[in-house]
């Protein structure tokens, strides 16, 4: 009888590891499940098996072992394990015949086999685990036999460390194929954390957390280990123990490496574990006397902990923690071997372009010149080309600080990356120890590496969203160093951009950022385009360019994928804007789905911009799906992001956001409240080019508005459309101009109320942006539902809809203002099924105010016929009554005369 193997009492819920469909519900046909030791390939396959047996499906369940390498033993045990597992199902044929045949006359019996399980009605899931012990064997065929020659109802779930022995090229070709590898099987960083805190009892902070799914990359066995040590003390002690000095991981390592391989597999194995990653190239160098070919398959015979590095199959790695425990062997037992073997390989990785593996080879050796040399000769590529910056801070962390002094200029990329990564201060203390270098450099360095640092420091001002007090600064920068090198220009350039932006200087800041993509493009500086890309995009929202906007960022952000991946901060930054303007034009599930890839990237690099609109539109699609109270936590978690990082124009906006929430849900405490706590009404100047200046008048803006303010109100949001419109502020101004016109809607100006939302209306459906009035709702439904009826007026007259129109449909949708105005189709239908009579029954009812009785004998009519007329008039009016229909007929412009 073969046994399911045991579950972890307490085991970790992972719904991606869940039963997959295809294997439910028999769409595939084969699943592999290959991985190495501890990666929990037969937790899931038993979890599969569950679930398909709650499923009502029937299922079977055989372990390899080492005597199922005969045939006769491996078709016992199969047999045996069916027999028992499936109920109903008659095995005796096979059963006879099995008692009869040899290992070497099996075949007769396998096809009985195979006919009888034809035979059963029903399907069949067999489960084969730990089918690497069957090695090349005639067990191993048999199973090969049952893949190639399975009936119709016979699906088949394998789990090994390899499963090269195995041809599964048809139901791969087939698309029957489901494939799960230790990738897949291992754990990821949330799975990790909720792993570590359920069943361990133990919260990580995020720094411990990073490290741990890092070191491990997510193999669970060595989490395992990880956790039965935190269990017994600190988190930052127990990381210990996944050093390959500690004692567990060692004798753990030295069992699954180890344990069965001879004194030649062991050579080669601690050879090939010298360079991070392995091809046979790489391998005819280590290992000179050996045919690389067959040097590899060796190799992936000896140990599953070598896997293919992606999809490529001509490049490998081993488990960072093997690699680590051989390399450490073989150090401990022949050192001079160790270090010839890294010189060999780092030298080898870095002529053919493998600079990252080059620098680490170096680094190994403790060759500190020549790693220092490798890193000042790929930094200008690392840093501002593709923003590798942990992985040049990492570099530098470990370089002596005699050996830097000899290298001056890797002070000025590790201010760039920190910059970058917003260490502000450790970026301040890498330009300190350039400067002091500088009085034992000639006149000429000294001089160049002054400007550089004047330029870096005026970068960290801009990067603080402190542009308009850098703006100064980055200009006389560029009229004083027209010539300087491509590489100091182009960020002189954007940050120009930025404090240009920021001082609402928006052509200077575009013509700026423009130049400085020139000169990233001609330098190939992907990180330093992205840099530009986001700048740009920034500048286009705030202008109000929104069509723009959206085909700069787009563009961007397919370079910014191309180039430092869908997943790097400067990709995030773009999708947050993106996903502002895509709310703007009313596509909420785009706008989901990108704040989904944008936020979780951006958080931690504290540029304002991104973020306001991150948290912004995140708050407003909490709104839109009845959660006000969440929206404002969102607010108000941005709000703090914004203190943490010393960004108070991202506090100060958001936190009028939050102000303005409140107070338009009627709770004027709490938002007088974070008004006070965040001194919203008392900004340092009284000018409107500055951020808290110009939140403190919106907010009073919106306070008049809602106490009937509407003279003062006027005057206040008059003033705040021309400053906007003065520096081209155009974003702003549509709400400026919004508030504008619902005051003079409020105080009577009805005419000039709707000549200006109507100008706005047209702009919005110029740039597609137009989703922010309905965050304005409970002050502008008035004035929304009396130019929608106007405008119902004017269709039904003839005049064609525009464009205007359509955003004025959408945000009467979106207002749910449709039942208290009648569509443009109703209205149509309305006026052709009125009689000229209905008419002036209408219009006597509305002039005169007599009851019915009395409106009968003025039209010289009986009551009764008075009230089917009425009566005809309701129910093509949609009403209940008289009133109603006065009131609809008001509404239509049936009475004006």
């Amino acid at each position: 009888m073969s046994r399911l193997p045991v579950r972890p009492r307490r085991e970790l819920n992972r719904p991606r590891l869940s039963l997959p469909s295809g294997l439910g519900n028999g769409d595939i046909r084969v699943a592999a499940l290959l991985a190495a030791a501890g990666f929990g390939k037969s937790t899931v396959m038993a979890r599969w098996l569950e679930q398909l047996q709650h499923d009502g499906v029937p299922t079977c369940w055989l372990g390899m072992r080492g005597k199922h390498r005969d045939a006769k033993s491996m078709l016992q045990a199969l047999v045996d394990a069916l027999q028992d597992q499936v109920q109903g199902l008659d095995l005796e044929g096979t059963r006879y015949s099995l008692h009869f045949a040899t290992s070497s006359s099996i075949d007769p019996v396998v096809a009985n086999l195979l006919g009888e399980l034809e035979n059963w009605p029903k399907r069949l899931v067999l489960f084969l685990d730990d089918l690497e012990q069957l090695g090349n064997s005639a067990g191993t065929l048999l199973v090969q036999q049952l893949i190639d020659l399975r009936p119709a109802g016979l699906d088949l779930v394998l789990g090994s460390r390899d499963l090269r022995q195995f041809s599964l090229t048809r139901d791969r070709m087939a698309g029957r194929l489901l494939e799960l590898k230790s990738e897949d099987l291992s754990f990821s960083a949330g799975e990790v954390e909720s792993l570590m805190r359920d069943q361990h009892g133990v919260d990580l902070s995020d720094d411990v957390l990073r490290t741990l799914t890092a070191r491990t990359e997510g193999w669970p066995a060595a989490l395992g280990l990880f956790g039965l040590a935190v269990s017994r003390g600190s988190a930052s002690r127990a990381l210990s123990i996944l050093d390959v000095d500690s004692r567990e991981i060692a004798e753990y390592l030295h069992d699954v490496l180890l344990g069965t391989l001879t004194p030649d597999t062991l050579d080669l194995l601690l050879r090939a574990s010298v360079p991070d990653h392995l091809n046979l190239d790489l391998l005819r160098l280590l290992a000179p006397e050996r045919d690389p070919a067959s040097a590899l398959e060796q190799l992936l015979e000896a140990t599953p902990f070598l896997q293919p590095l992606g999809d490529s199959p001509a490049v490998y790695r081993f488990h960072s923690l093997c690699a680590d425990f051989l390399r450490r062997r073989l150090r401990l037992t022949n050192a001079a071997l160790y270090s010839e073997l890294l010189r060999k390989a780092g030298d080898w990785c870095w002529a053919n372009g493998d600079l990252h593996e080059g620098v680490n080879c170096a680094r190994a050796a403790a060759d500190w010149e020549l790693m220092a040399e490798r890193v000042e000769g790929i930094a200008e590529r690392l840093v501002r080309g593709t923003g590798e910056f942990d992985a040049y801070l990492d570099w530098m962390r470990d370089l002596p600080v005699d050996v830097l002094r000899a290298h001056p200029r890797l002070f000025v990329h590790q201010a760039w990356a920190l910059c970058f990564k917003r260490d502000m201060a450790q970026s301040e203390i890498a330009l300190s120890r350039l400067e002091a270098l500088l009085p034992s450099m000639t006149k000429a360095e000294a001089e160049e590496f002054q400007r550089v640092v004047n330029l870096y420091r005026a970068m960290i001002e801009a990067i603080m969203d402190r542009g308009q007090s850098v703006l100064p600064q980055a200009q006389d920068w560029v009229r004083q160093y027209p010539n300087a090198p491509a590489e100091e220009l182009g960020p002189a350039y954007c940050i120009l951009a930025s404090g240009a932006r920021n001082a609402n200087q928006h052509e200077l800041s575009l013509s700026s950022i423009q130049r400085a993509a020139e000169i990233f493009s001609k330098l190939g500086g992907d990180y330093s385009l992205c840099w530009v890309h986001n700048i740009r995009l920034s500048v286009l929202i705030k202008c109000g360019r929104f069509t723009d906007a959206r085909a700069v960022g787009q563009k961007g952000l397919e370079e910014i994928g191309e180039t430092l991946g869908e997943t790097s901060p400067a990709a995030g930054m773009t999708n947050a804007m993106l996903a502002y303007l895509a709310y703007e034009r009313g596509d909420s599930s785009r706008a989901s789905e990108l704040l989904d890839r944008g936020l979780r990237f951006i958080t931690n690099y504290g540029v304002v911009d991104p973020l306001y609109y991150a948290y912004l539109t995140q708050s407003w699609l909490t709104v839109d799906n009845g959660n006000p109270v969440l929206a404002r936590d969102i607010l108000r978690e941005g709000e703090q992001l914004g203190i943490k990082l010393d960004l108070p124009r991202l506090t100060c906006q958001l936190a009028t956001r939050r102000a303005l929430s409140y107070l338009h849900a009627g709770d004027p405490l709490a938002a007088d409240a974070v008004i006070q706590s965040r001194r919203l009404m008392q900004p340092a100047v009284d000018d409107l080019a500055d951020t808290a200046a110009r939140c403190a008048h919106v907010l009073q803006l919106n306070l008049d508005l809602l106490q009937g303010r509407y003279t003062d109100a006027v005057q206040r949001a008059r003033g705040l459309s021309k400053a906007a419109a003065a520096v081209g502020g155009l974003r702003m101004k549509a709400e400026y101009d919004l508030l504008w016109a619902v005051a003079l809607y409020g105080s009577g100006e009805v005419n000039e109320a709707g000549r200006r939302f109507r100008e706005l209306l047209a702009h919005a459906a110029e740039q597609q942006r137009y989703r922010f009035v309905t965050h304005y709702k409970e002050i502008a439904k008035g004035l929304v539902s009396e130019h929608l009826m106007a405008r119902q007026q004017a269709w039904a007259s003839g005049i064609s809809e525009d464009a205007a129109d359509a955003v004025l449909k959408a945000l009467v949708q979106m207002m749910e203002l449709g039942s208290a105005v009648a569509s443009h189709q109703d209205t149509a239908e309305m006026l052709e099924g009125l009689t000229r009579r209905e008419v002036e029954l209408l219009s006597r009812a509305a002039r005169s105010g007599l009851s019915n009785r009395k409106l009968a004998e003025a039209l010289f009519v009986s009551e009764g016929t008075l009230k089917w007329h009425l009566h005809n008039i309701y129910g093509k009016f949609g009403v209940r009554n008289r009133t109603g229909a006065v009131a609809q007929a008001q509404r239509l412009g049936l009475l004006s005369n």
